[in-house]
């Protein structure tokens, strides 16, 4: 689920609505930033389902830039082939 809107709310709106909010977050993958005298004091975001290694990892690439880049990427293409391909489905988020 991605972040698809961010929403900025008082902390009183947020308190006032709370349930309204989660469910916005949980079912919508709504972005909620909760200010607090003018001031972002939080946000509230979604949390993903389920990430492999290599979706956690996916979007470390992305700001590396030339030789840098090519090799993570071999790299990780050696990790990989090392354990058989299955980096993806063995290495899940510990949090989950």
């Amino acid at each position: 689920m991605e972040a698809k809107i961010m929403h900025a709310v008082t902390a009183t709106e947020f308190a006032r609505n709370f349930s309204q909010m989660l469910d916005q977050v949980e079912h919508q993958g709504v972005t909620i930033s909760i200010v607090r005298n003018q001031r972002q004091v939080a946000t509230v975001v979604p949390q993903l389902r389920h990430q492999s290694a290599m979706q956690a990892f996916g979007d470390l690439y992305r700001p590396l830039e030339g030789a840098v880049k090519d090799d993570w990427t071999a790299d990780m293409k050696r990790v990989s082939k090392s354990l058989g391909g299955k980096l993806s489905s063995k290495a899940q988020d510990p949090w989950q």
